[in-house]
């Protein structure tokens, strides 16, 4: 069975887009993915309180994506 969850960048842009999405389609989202790979960022940045608030009261779960290549870049 798939689930959609919603793919976040650690920006308060997209993460206050990311709840928004969610709430609005409150039945169909079953998740988020933070995708902390080649971006300097971390788990416990302040940046993700909103999400983890609203993931939390929702019951949501949360995956972190960290990617490992070869190259920086993600190539």
């Amino acid at each position: 069975m798939l689930a959609p969850v919603v793919t976040v960048e650690p920006t308060t842009k997209e993460v206050n887009e990311a709840v928004i999405m969610a709430k609005e389609n409150q039945k169909d989202v079953k998740g988020f993915k933070i995708r902390l790979g080649y971006v300097k960022a971390s788990a416990d940045s302040p940046v993700f309180s909103q999400l983890y608030d609203y993931a939390e009261a929702e019951g949501l779960p949360i995956l972190f994506h960290t990617g490992d290549t070869a190259f920086s870049d993600g190539t």
